[in-house]
């Protein structure tokens, strides 16, 4: 899988694995992958900006990507986490000059999240208790 770095301003520059899937009507969804060893923001803390990087490195409309992040074992040094999945919307988005992104919000994804986005689920099995 690819990489994609990001930079946030007076901070060292971070990086995530990347999955980049064609969608339907000319979207594009991005599944950004924190890694351990990220010596950055992570994913999270560095959205905006990341999701920036994403539309100029894989040449995607800012209004038609569809950002997911996901956190799996791979993305803590204590490898004791949960993987997850969280869409990520954001409230503004301009496109002048330079693509600003704005007011992220999460959304942990259900199978029905996925269904919408015309893709199968990857929700992680939840373990018996």
């Amino acid at each position: 899988m690819p990489c994609l770095e990001f930079t946030v301003s007076n901070r060292r520059a971070g990086f995530c694995q990347v999955e980049v899937l064609g969608l339907t009507h000319g979207r594009t969804a991005i599944i950004a992958t924190e890694l351990c060893t990220n010596p950055g923001m992570s994913i999270t803390n560095a959205a905006e900006e990341a999701a920036t990087a994403a539309c100029r490195q894989f040449v995607i409309d800012p209004h038609r990507l569809v950002w997911i992040e996901h956190y799996d074992a791979n993305s803590y040094r204590d490898r004791g986490r949960e993987e997850s999945f969280d869409l990520v919307t954001f409230g503004k988005v301009t496109t002048t000059a330079i693509v600003i992104f704005a007011a992220p919000a999460w959304k942990r994804m259900k199978a029905e999240d996925w269904a919408k986005l015309g893709l199968p689920s990857r929700c992680p099995l939840m373990s018996p208790r």
